[in-house]
């Protein structure tokens, strides 16, 4: 409560001296970069995009010189960093921007699926299914296919081990895939849609 709360009293401050704050009341440059993006999150909640991805730029800037001090520094400031990017790229219509900051985001989570699965990889397929979004509005939509099946393959491998948790999720991957390959004028859309509307009969059944 108390960190959202002086999060929310930087937005009235512009970029120096909201940097300037952030940096005299935290004890470390990682968590004066997370605190930044969580202002710079705020600030992109309200459409103020201009001065979130100055705020960024500078947050970008700390995280480097914080590498320099600590090469083997955990890399979550920096993943939040990159998703925050994208949003913006995105929500300004700059989608070949908005991929590129959001595949970074991919590839960290590919790498910590791969040492800790339980831990990242649903997290993993949350942003794999963003990229897929980025892409097909940046018109790249077999790119956009390949990383969509592999976010349905991962949700069918989450289900299987608590269904309760990852069939929602199932059930809208497999409906932004089959989307996506009727854009595609897939053979497979309708089997695929049939399958996810099926899917979501049976959780309406549930409830």
């Amino acid at each position: 409560m108390q960190r959202r709360l002086f999060v929310q009293s930087c937005l009235g401050h512009d970029i120096e001296e909201t940097v300037e704050r952030v940096t005299n009341i935290q004890q470390d440059l990682a968590t004066t970069v997370r605190t930044l993006n969580d202002v710079a999150q705020e600030l992109i909640g309200v459409e103020l995009l201009d001065p979130a991805q100055q705020l960024l730029a500078r947050a970008s800037g700390l995280w480097e010189i914080h590498l320099l001090q600590e090469p083997d520094a955990e890399p979550f400031p920096y993943i939040h960093l990159l998703d925050s990017r994208a949003t913006i790229m995105f929500r300004l219509g700059l989608y070949e921007e908005a991929v590129a900051a959001e595949l970074g985001v991919v590839e960290l989570f590919e790498s910590l699926a791969k040492e800790d699965p339980d831990s990242y990889l649903a997290v993993l397929a949350t942003v794999r299914a963003r990229l897929a979004d980025y892409l097909r509005a940046a018109g790249r939509n077999a790119e956009a296919l390949h990383h969509q099946r592999q976010v349905v393959e991962t949700y069918e491998k989450l289900a299987t081990s608590d269904p309760s948790r990852y069939r929602p999720s199932l059930v809208v991957s497999l409906t932004d895939l089959g989307e996506l390959l009727r854009d595609l004028d897939n053979d497979d859309a309708d089997p695929v849609l049939t399958r996810a509307a099926t899917l979501r009969a049976a959780l309406s059944g549930d409830i």
